[in-house]
């Protein structure tokens, strides 16, 4: 009798909250029920960062037109749109010793014996456009189709998005991260309430940024470090505002979690909830080797999408003619290429002509990192500038002996 009643308290409370379900089931266990097992993967109040499109404790009527064994939300979605004439995906309580991915035909939804019953209902996880990703070109932003699990090496470069949302708003940054498999395993959430939050699945409650810097006209720039396997640290506009380390996680759990064993190789937006208007995204491709031979480039890919990466010569006895940076964009369609900031580089040796002299006053331009004969032991070295004092310009030479 109190297990009926507890079910109808936890059920008919749509959001009740996570310790509601805990204290119900530790009543339950007190009294010397010992046949509810305390699993905190199944007993789980579906928080809203927790739903996504499979909506809690419903169910549909109608036909089934396939049943397998279920392996993930997102196996059964899959097969839904590989279905011809398939209207939702439903999943089985996950208690169950074999959980079952029902695809569903034509349906009505009911709330009746629907108690840990899951329904997404195609037309919310069905992409509403197919087309290539819309790509601003302007300050590497590109804005990411939402659901769609994308190739990101986290772990090497930061996420940097970009929002117009005002604090108060509620609008949220929410976002998936998934092993090279794409087995997703941590959730990072952003929230703009009146008291900003941030929070981190298997790790952090719900915790206040700090120092959330004004924005003008209410744009904002995140950028998400990943510290490999020692936490992870949140910018705004350039000011820290959050910081976490996975040791000293709220949750003891989040030090037993992937986020200490797995590298972040892929990164989903959820649909329902996230609110970014762009991301700056990773640019893989190398660069332009035969473009630029002889060219020394300070960084390598993966770099952001607009970065600026700095060229010099290999030879530190070469001149670089034409551009000193190359930048990483985007042609429409998505495909990656580099620019130059200017003419395609390249390298070649100083001057090798006569030194130019200046005969009034019998001075010589000499020519740079070449050496020539000077018996400074018998004759001073005189040298002339024309450079201002603070330029931090130098005089610099070296000297050698016979040999």
């Amino acid at each position: 009798m109190l297990l009926q009643l507890v079910t109808l308290i936890v059920v008919g409370t749509a959001y009740a909250t996570e310790q509601t379900a805990e204290n119900a089931f530790a009543n339950l266990k007190a009294n010397g029920n010992t046949t509810v097992e305390v699993r905190e993967e199944v007993i789980k109040i579906r928080k809203r960062r927790e739903a996504g499109c499979f909506q809690p404790n419903l169910r549909t009527r109608g036909p089934v037109l396939k049943e397998v064994t279920y392996r993930s939300d997102e196996a059964c979605i899959n097969l839904c749109l590989a279905t011809a004439g398939c209207k939702a995906a439903v999943t089985s309580p996950m208690h169950w010793k074999v959980t079952g991915c029902f695809i569903i035909g034509e349906y009505t939804l009911t709330t009746s014996n629907a108690y840990g019953w899951d329904t997404a209902e195609r037309e919310c996880f069905e992409k509403e456009d197919d087309a290539e990703d819309e790509i601003d070109i302007d300050g590497g932003w590109r804005r990411k189709t939402k659901n769609t699990w994308f190739g990101y090496a986290w772990d090497d470069v930061p996420l940097e998005v970009k929002t117009t949302s005002a604090v108060g708003s509620n609008d949220e940054i929410f976002f998936e991260v998934a092993n090279s498999r794409q087995r997703s395993f941590g959730r990072v959430v952003i929230r703009l309430s009146r008291t900003p939050i941030f929070y981190v699945h298997h790790c952090q409650h719900d915790t206040p940024l700090r120092n959330l810097p004004d924005a003008i006209n209410g744009v904002r720039v995140w950028r998400f470090i990943k510290h490999g396997f020692e936490g992870l640290s949140i910018r705004c506009n350039g000011a820290l505002v959050a910081e976490l380390k996975f040791a000293q996680a709220q949750k003891s759990q989040c030090k037993y979690s992937e986020w200490v064993e797995s590298k972040a190789e892929f990164v989903k937006f959820n649909r329902d909830w996230d609110k970014t208007n762009g991301i700056r995204e990773i640019c893989e491709e190398p660069l332009p080797a035969e473009q630029m031979p002889g060219i020394f480039a300070a960084k390598q890919p993966p770099v952001l999408y607009g970065e600026k990466i700095s060229l010099s010569c290999s030879d530190d006895n070469m001149i670089l003619s034409g551009a000193d940076v190359i930048t990483c964009s985007s042609k429409e369609g998505g495909s990656e290429f580099y620019s130059f900031d200017g003419d395609a580089p390249t390298c070649a040796k100083e001057d090798d002509d006569e030194d130019e002299i200046v005969i009034d006053g019998g001075w010589r331009r000499q020519t740079k990192n070449t050496w020539f004969g000077y018996a400074w032991d018998d004759v001073p070295l005189e040298v002339k500038t024309t450079s201002a004092v603070g330029s931090n310009d130098e005089i610099f030479f070296e000297v050698a002996n016979s040999r």
